[in-house]
């Protein structure tokens, strides 16, 4: 089964601000709405994307977990993409 599932946030304290320091190989954990907690792991981190790639939140053959943020105020500034596959 594939699919991207896509979360942006702001980069501020209690949304994706500590996206910022995630590095390859840690667990995310997303818990759904039933109490379920799915389990990733970061495979790839993008911290410089240009605003107009939207590439990131298109559909994939794998499953895998897209989480963005900002990297600045304006909305020219780079997005910072991390990519996680379940684990």
């Amino acid at each position: 089964m594939g699919g991207n599932a896509y979360l942006y946030a702001h980069a501020r304290r209690g949304m994706f601000l500590a996206l910022w320091n995630a590095h390859v190989g840690d667990e995310v954990f997303v818990s759904t709405p039933d109490g379920l907690a799915l389990k990733y792991v970061v495979r790839e981190i993008h911290p410089r994307v240009a605003p107009e790639d939207t590439s990131w939140i298109d559909p994939t053959p794998t499953e895998r977990l897209t989480l963005q943020t900002s990297t600045g105020p304006s909305r020219s500034d780079p997005r910072f993409v991390v990519i996680a596959t379940p684990a």
